[in-house]
């Protein structure tokens, strides 16, 4: 009976050990796992950051681009003034005075 007894407590002694070493497995893969999830989060964190910037940019260029495009169709208007009045050589090659 003592033998029946210590057979059994060494079987499961040897379960628990083995049960023991799976959930050691397995807290190291989580914690594994946790942590590439917080470098994942920064990652995202610091990818909203350049969209943002990026959207920010984007009007600014927009802004810049529309006001060049003003400034060019000023300018055309402008030449167009002066080669009506005949001030300029429609060519450039030469000023009329």
């Amino acid at each position: 009976m003592t033998a029946l007894i210590g057979v059994v407590g060494y079987l499961l002694n040897r379960s628990i050990s083995q049960i023991d070493a799976k959930l050691s497995s397995t807290a190291t893969s989580v914690d594994t796992m946790r942590a590439d999830m917080n470098t994942m989060k920064l990652d995202m964190n610091g990818y909203a950051k350049l969209s943002e910037y990026q959207e920010k940019r984007l009007v600014m260029l927009e802004t810049q681009n529309a006001s060049l495009h003003r400034s060019v169709g000023s300018f055309d208007k402008f030449i167009a003034v002066q080669v009506a009045l005949g001030k300029v050589h429609p060519l450039g090659d030469e000023t009329i005075s």
